[in-house]
């Protein structure tokens, strides 16, 4: 990286550019947490809010430095690594000397990360096939616009387009690969981790609150990471596809396990982490002293969820709608006046928060993250489907009900407005799930994981008895019960990895911005990116390969393909025209000027459909087949330029409106 403004060795780049990385993960959301009087706090959970909020934080720092102070992204990155350090002190300032914990504990806690890692082994050990898997290209396109200087992004496929996905999460992202000096293609898995760990502390300090003992709380995650719609695999794998594939017994393949979701760059992480970090904030006892600042962390929590995954703020509405009448549902206790008032600034900070994200989504991208959601009906397909989705649902989760059924009498023990919120939180949910139907790719399945927060602290408390008896051999057989758990994720791991559907080219990741390892291959896109504005807008009919990661740079239209591009694996047209919303007619319309300008007999239109795509951008980039004969007015010297050609393709530069045309009559 390019550390400040001044050239330092490489080796020494290197240093200082992971301790920036470790700066931006860490230090931006301890302003927050160790800034605001949080006296009933734990070091440890308030660590695990602060990285929690750090990608909110960076994404208010990044915008200033960028929209108001007009300062580079390369500067700005460098800025963010230091401003942050400060933060430093306030830490040491503020907290008080950390307790070291047991020997016991941290080699149980290092036991599980170590298997969480392991896991995790073929996405963290095989770079090549993890920088093609899901949809990594798709995410890095984002990432290149911003550090292009787009600050609010565009479809890559289709420029000018407001982007149909929130991006705030892809800034933070965006520092952090920059600052790591790799592709975010690559980078993303050791964010992904971080975060691993980050919900690792939540399921810790959740399950600690609630009352569980030391081995429930350490080995929460487990439930959590692995547990999620286990019975739904056996079964899948038990019965005839005749039976569970009309049934939908084995339930959404994305969420099992929970843990599959982290082999992938996508940016659910941030939203999981902050309803954790909300359930916890919900569940944690009371402080009168301190009620004022927990209520802004509330807020700062909920508006993170709302920009930078606001699919789950739904979920977060109903954990805060909770534990606003937690209260009142509470038999134990007689309801007083700050019941009240605290119910009246619940509803007050939600209210909020949705309209700060509804004026996100509509302002800042296209309200369009999920496609249009279809409303409940009374339809007999509705009704079967209902049923079809609440059975799946039901068995997703049945690996936390079975232990919380047979122990009942020790889950009634926790505290009776814990257990109305996390209950409340973890139903709703789930409703979100069975009731919504978000088209095209069912999004609605995202609702089934804030529900497996909620369960699984519980499914550990109420395992705590039987694990208490076995005593010296509750860890060994805690390990074997793991490995078990683990099966569904090995399966798919074993017969289903790397998740490409394509064929893909060597690719070089090792800075910041993607290669192809072979270097004839390369040149072109090469070539694009260092000559050519980064505003320009690259038209090409036909590709084999996702040209926007490679050259950096927008398209007018989605090119046509024979198979999905590699690193996006899905066809472009379902990518843009479906899941974002854009539609067919607009698709169709733009490659109709995308032919005239590659294949036109006549000037005149050749010259319209120019027209129309320098709208977008302050130059064109066109890419046309080489054994493609070019019109003369094409290869007029002085009006284009002929930027690079090899035995594939030839690609020419097209002037903005300050070109001289030959025919001026052409353009009337």
């Amino acid at each position: 990286m390019y550390f400040l403004i001044y050239e330092i060795p490489a080796f020494l780049s290197e240093v200082l550019g992971l301790l920036g990385w470790l700066s931006i993960i860490l230090l931006p959301g301890t302003w927050i947490t160790f800034g605001l009087n949080l006296k009933g706090f734990s070091f440890s959970a308030k660590a695990a809010i602060a990285i929690a909020l750090s990608p909110l934080v960076i994404f208010f720092e990044f915008y200033f430095l960028r929209a108001f102070l007009a300062v580079s992204f390369a500067r700005t990155v460098s800025w963010l690594a230091v401003v942050n350090l400060p933060a430093l002190f306030l830490i040491v300032r503020k907290s008080q000397r950390p307790k070291l914990p047991k020997r016991s504990t941290a080699a149980a806690v290092v036991v599980i990360l170590a298997f969480t890692i392991l896991l995790l082994s073929p996405q963290i050990f095989q770079q090549s096939e993890r920088i093609f898997s899901g949809h990594s290209w798709m995410h890095s396109d984002i990432v290149y616009e911003i550090a292009n200087g787009q600050l609010v992004p565009d479809e890559p496929e289709m420029a000018g387009m407001r982007l149909g996905y929130p991006s705030s999460g892809h800034v933070f992202q965006a520092c952090l690969s920059f600052l790591l000096n790799s592709a975010p293609m690559s980078s993303y898995i050791w964010t992904n981790l971080i975060w691993i760990i980050c919900l690792y502390a939540f399921s810790f300090l959740i399950t600690k609150e609630l009352g569980g003992n030391r081995f429930a709380s350490v080995t929460s995650f487990v439930w959590l990471s692995l547990g999620l719609n286990f019975i739904g695999f056996l079964l899948q794998a038990i019965l005839p596809e005749s039976i569970s594939h009309p049934l939908w017994i084995g339930g959404d393949y994305r969420y099992t396990p929970w843990l599959l979701k982290f082999f992938f760059f996508e940016q659910i992480m941030y939203g999981l982490a902050l309803f954790s970090a909300l359930l916890f904030l919900s569940i944690e006892k009371e402080s009168t002293e301190d009620s004022g600042q927990r209520f802004t962390l509330l807020i700062l929590i909920l508006l993170g969820i709302g920009i930078l995954y606001p699919i789950l703020l739904p979920s977060a509405a109903v954990l805060v709608g909770a534990k606003a009448f937690a209260p009142f549902c509470d038999r134990t206790r007689s309801v007083s006046s700050s019941d009240i008032s605290n119910f009246w600034k619940l509803a007050l900070a939600g209210a909020f928060c949705t309209l700060i994200a509804f004026f996100y989504l509509n302002f800042l991208t296209q309200a369009r993250v999920t496609g249009s959601v279809e409303p409940p009906s009374f339809s007999g397909g509705f009704l079967k489907e209902l049923v079809l989705k609440f059975q799946s649902a039901l068995t997703a989760i049945s690996i936390y009900l079975v232990p919380i059924l047979l122990a009942s009498e020790r889950v009634l023990k926790i505290k009776r407005a814990s257990l109305i919120v996390i209950a409340a939180a973890a139903a709703g949910s789930l409703l979100l799930n069975i009731v919504l139907k978000l088209p095209f790719w069912g999004n609605e399945y995202k609702f089934v994981f804030p529900a497996a927060i909620c369960l699984a602290p519980l499914a550990a408390i109420a395992s705590e008895k039987f694990f208490k008896r076995l005593g010296a051999r509750a860890i060994p057989v805690f390990i074997c019960f793991s490995a078990v758990l683990s099966l569904p994720l090995v399966d798919k791991i074993y017969n289903e990895f790397p998740w490409i559907p394509v064929p893909h080219p060597a690719a070089d990741v090792s800075s910041f911005n993607i290669k192809l390892a072979d270097e004839n291959e390369a040149r072109m896109f090469e070539e694009i990116r260092r000559k050519t504005d980064r505003s320009a807008i690259v038209v090409a009919k036909r590709t084999s390969l996702h040209f926007p990661t490679l050259m950096q740079r927008r398209m007018y239209a989605p090119p046509r393909q024979k198979d999905p591009h590699p690193g996006i694996n899905v066809d472009s047209v379902d990518m843009v025209g479906n899941v974002r919303g854009l539609g067919m007619d607009q698709i169709a319309s733009r490659r109709k000027t995308v032919e005239t300008l590659v294949d036109a007999n006549d000037e005149a239109s050749w010259l319209r459909a120019r027209r129309e795509v320098l709208q977008f951008g302050t130059q064109i980039v066109l890419i046309v087949p080489r054994a493609q004969t070019v019109p003369e007015w094409i290869s007029r010297p002085k009006q284009n330029e002929l930027l690079f050609q090899d035995d594939k393709f030839s690609v020419w530069i097209l002037k903005g409106s300050d070109e001289i045309l030959s025919d001026p009559s052409a353009e009337e």
